[in-house]
C-alpha cells in the first residue's frame, strides 16, 4: 500500500511541532495563537485531516518495508 494519507499526517504533525517549538521558545502570546490559526487552515494541512479516515487502512496492511520506510520518511521530515 501507498501510506500517502499517513506520510501526509505525519509530515503535518512534524511541522506544527516545529513551529509551535520555533514561537513558543520565548513564551506564547497572542501572535502565536494567529499562525498557528493559520498554519492549522492552510491547505496542506486540511488535506491531511481530511484523509484521516484512510489511513487505518493503510496501517491495517502494513509490511515491514513499509514501516522502515514511513519511519525513514519521519526522520527526514524532522530534519528538514
Amino acid at each position: 500500500m501507498d501510506m500517502k494519507e499517513t506520510k501526509e499526517l505525519v509530515a503535518a504533525i512534524i511541522d506544527l511541532i516545529k513551529l509551535l517549538k520555533s514561537h513558543i521558545e520565548d513564551g506564547i502570546t497572542i501572535a502565536d495563537a494567529a499562525i498557528i490559526y493559520e498554519l492549522i487552515n492552510d491547505p496542506i494541512y486540511r488535506k491531511a485531516v481530511l484523509g484521516l479516515k484512510l489511513i487505518p487502512e493503510e496501517l491495517k496492511d502494513m509490511t515491514a518495508d513499509e514501516a522502515l520506510d514511513l519511519v525513514q520518511f519521519a526522520i527526514e521530515e524532522i530534519r528538514a
